[in-house]
Formats: structure tokens, sequence, C-alpha cells
């Protein structure tokens, strides 16, 4: 089996630097040489750095070729494929992986992986105070989800003899969809975004690892459903108390994406008065917070009035989530004036039959 096209660009990048290694360090032993052979003193000198440059130069050139050889070593050891369906999953899909290697010569295998996993990142983009200079504070962190482990003991593959695994990985229906939400800022853009991949990982005893990850979707869907139904979803929710003159009714805490958030604000000011109602989340990383509204609406309410209000919420949400890195927090906020009174919403994961 022919390898794949980028791994004979990097064979033949590799074998161009050892060549150019190869004649830097001749090319500076000749000058050297000539450098002692010399009369003048000054030329003989100048000649002799030279000769020690280029060969230093070589001795650069040298580590950078075997290192980049030793990367082509794997598709020397052994030959594989992998591939992961569906790359769009919902939350308790069951994801297929297929992995096929054929050894190109006896290689001790194991232990072998694979992984379904999630990354949580943020890039923060800031200013120096000192010179003005931008800055980005960037941070992840990687969970390993599900972890099938193959080759265990490690085991001696015979060439020319494929080796075949199979495996069935879920995702959790209580975890995070992929999201990636990009705020821009007066220093730049701030990206938060949490990431799926399955991944494949085998041990070769003298060799590179051989190593793949398939970037897969996860929608905010869920096809396992709860069995019993959140009660917060279905019942009045009345905060703060009658007497102050604001406060939100919800007709739900708890909602689906793609739902309609919905309930009352009353007025019980002195005088009419103006009520802003506003939806939507917020992202909070540590001290930092980034809002986004996804619905508003006003209203001109007397003494005693109160009005309906009903947003929309996003299909793609993002879900309600705290993880490592940041959490995202939904919420309904009524604004008059100073006054104001805020409710946390839950937002989850729509359900949906899997189709048999």
């Amino acid at each position: 089996m022919h390898p794949p096209p980028m791994r004979t660009i990097v064979k033949g990048i590799a074998l161009a630097l050892l060549g150019f290694a190869g004649l830097c360090l001749g090319l500076g032993g000749l000058l050297s040489w000539l450098g002692l052979e010399l009369s003048g003193r000054g030329l003989s000198d100048l000649v002799c750095i030279g000769g020690s440059l280029l060969v230093m130069f070589s001795g650069v050139m040298l580590l950078i070729g075997i290192g980049a050889r030793l990367r082509t070593l794997t598709s020397k050891a052994l030959y594989f494929q992998c591939d992961v369906q569906p790359k769009t999953a919902r939350l308790g899909e069951d994801l297929d992986m297929e992995v096929t290697i054929t050894p190109l010569r006896p290689v001790l295998a194991g232990p072998g992986y694979i992984r379904l996993a999630k990354t949580e990142s943020f890039s923060l983009s800031s200013i120096s105070t000192s010179r003005t200079r931008r800055r980005n504070a960037e941070e992840s962190a990687y969970t390993v989800v599900q972890e099938v482990e193959l080759l265990t003991p490690p085991a001696k593959l015979r060439p020319g003899m494929p080796f075949h695994w199979s495996a069935c990985l879920r995702v959790p229906p209580d975890e995070m969809a992929s999201f990636e939400r990009e705020e821009a800022s007066a220093s730049g853009n701030d990206v938060h975004a949490v990431t799926w991949e399955v991944a494949f990982e085998l041990r070769l005893q003298g060799w590179s690892d051989a190593y793949k990850s398939v970037d897969i979707h996860v929608l905010p869907i869920n096809v396992a459903p709860h069995a019993v139904a959140d009660q917060a979803e279905t019942a009045i929710v009345v905060r703060g108390l009658l007497t102050k003159p604001l406060h939100l009714t919800l007709a739900r805490t708890s909602v689906h994406v793609g739902d309609t958030l919905s309930g009352t604000v009353y007025w019980g000011g002195g005088e009419e008065g103006t009520v802003w109602v506003s939806a939507g989340y917020r992202i909070v990383v540590k001290a930092e917070t980034w809002t986004t509204i996804i619905g508003q609406a006003n209203f001109r309410l007397a003494a005693g009035g109160q009005a309906p209000f009903a947003f929309a919420i996003p299909a793609e949400g993002p879900l309600s989530y705290k993880g490592k890195l940041f959490a995202i927090r939904w919420f309904v906020l009524a604004q008059a004036g100073e006054k104001q009174q805020e409710m946390e919403v839950r937002v989850r994961a729509r359900e949906e039959a899997l189709a048999s």
C-alpha cells in the first residue's frame, strides 16, 4: 500500500534536510581545513570561523531532518484507517467507529485506545497597559468521556495481516452540545467553545505511535428523554413578594431549545411606568461575563398592571452549562427605572425519539 501524500511530502522534506545538512557539513569541514592552510592570519581566522558556523548550521539541519524522518516511521511500521459515523450526532446517540490496521513489518503494538472526548476552551483578548500591546489568554480542558481499550497486553503483529476493530461509543444524554461563541471587543475577539472528537491511538514499540482524531458535531437534541418530566417544566412559578412593585411570573423555569419562554410582568408602582423585559444568556469565566440578549420587549403599564411576554429560544441553543472553564446561564430580566428583578432559567436539549 502507498502511504498517504502528506507522509510522502514529509519524507521528501526530511531527506532534503538530511542531504542539505550533509552538504553544509562537508563545505564547513573544507573551509575549516583551508583556514588552517592559509598563511594570512586575518583571512585564515575568517575562513575558520565561516567553516565552524557551517558545521554548526549543518548540525542543526541534521537534527531537524532526523526529527522529520522519525515522524514518517509510523507509515513504514503500519498503515491504518479509521472512520466514525455519524459525524453529526445527537445527545444520547451511538457513534460507530471502525479501525483497520495493516502492519508492513513485524511490530509490537499496544495498548491502543478509542476515545470519545470533549474539549472546553476559551481565548480572551486583552491590551497590555505597559506598551498597549494585544495579548491572548488561552486555556482548554480536555475530558475523556468514554474509552475503549485495545491490545492489552501488547501483541506482536505480523506484516500483511490486517486487524480490524469496531467500537460503539455513546454521547452522554446529559452532556453539553457543540458550542462556539465569538464576541468582538476593543482588544480583539473573545472565543468560547465546546468541541467533540473521537480519537484512535495505538502505541508502537520502537516506532512513532499511530494516532488520528475525527471531529464530530453534537446537536442540542436528546434522543434519550427523561422518563419523568421535570416538575419545574409545567409549574407556574412566581418570584419576589407581591408587595414589591416589580415581579415576574414564568410559565416554566425549564425549557427546551426551540421552545418559547413565556410569562407575565407585573408593575405595582405608584404611577404609570415603562417596564423592559429581556431574555438571554451569560457566559461566565471567573470574574468576566459576556451577555447575549435573544429577545427584548417594553410595556407602558399603569400602577397594578401586568403584561404577557414570550421569547423564542434559538433551536441551536446554547444549553445551560456548568463546565470546568466557563458556565452558561440563561435569565429573564425585568427593569423599571432603578428597580429590577431577574430569574434564572434552565435551557435543555430538545427531546426527540430515536428512529428504529
